[in-house]
């Protein structure tokens, strides 16, 4: 029976603690980008929005601050400005090109591609609810604030006088949606609950008293 002799190698593992090979890892330095070729899009992106930030800053520093504290020939003030943004940009390129920096954008671009994004269809259909949903927050929006403006300057609190013909549209509005609602709820509801009916009988009166107020008001206003 042979000996089975276990023959190590005496060479070091050339694996990192994580596991890649250390031939695979490419630390980045100030003239070598850290792992080249991975995260295309959100170091463009970087790059693309640093540059802005730094031009707008560079303007900012030939049109303001050199005039300010006294230099004012251009050639002077475009060569300053030049040199600050020379300098900004490789301090945006050390500092996005460090290791732990490029590896979260890196990681962050090989995440979004998991995304699963909207078709045209879906992003149509969405953006027609957005507008659709912020179109009917602002005529809410403006139907109370005539309300409450109308019974605010009744009841003598509020002095700023308002248009009648404005308070009547959106009492009828606010009429037309309390009965809507009111009627759905004590009716429509699949659920058979006392707090749904209850609401929509809320709902109803507070149309009827809100019909009865107008009413009065569009009585005493076409007849004077």
């Amino acid at each position: 029976m042979s000996a089975i002799t276990k023959v190590t190698d005496p060479s070091p593992s050339s694996d990192g603690p994580d596991g890649i090979a250390r031939s695979d890892v490419k630390d980045g330095s100030f003239f070598r980008m850290y792992k080249p070729g991975q995260g295309y899009w959100t170091r463009l992106g970087t790059a693309i929005g640093a540059s802005v930030v730094i031009l707008f800053v560079a303007s900012q520093v030939y049109k303001s601050l050199l005039p300010v504290i006294g230099v004012n020939d251009r050639p002077v003030r475009f060569a300053i400005s030049a040199g600050f943004g020379l300098v900004a940009a490789v301090f945006t390129w050390w500092l996005v090109n460090g290791s732990s920096r490029a590896q979260f954008l890196i990681e962050t671009d090989s995440e979004m591609k998991k995304v699963n994004w909207a078709t045209r269809s879906e992003l149509f259909g969405s953006t027609r609810v957005v507008i659709a949903f912020m179109l009917s927050i602002a005529l809410l929006l403006f139907v109370l604030d005539t309300q409450f403006h109308a019974f605010f300057y009744k009841s003598t609190v509020w002095k700023v006088p308002f248009d009648g013909s404005a308070g009547l549209i959106t009492g009828a509005i606010l009429v037309s949606a309390l009965l809507i609602f009111g009627v759905l709820l004590y009716k429509g509801s699949e659920l058979d609950s006392k707090r749904i009916r209850t609401g929509g009988i809320f709902l109803l009166a507070a149309g009827a008293v809100v019909a009865a107020i107008w009413g009065y008001y569009a009585v005493s206003l076409f007849s004077s």
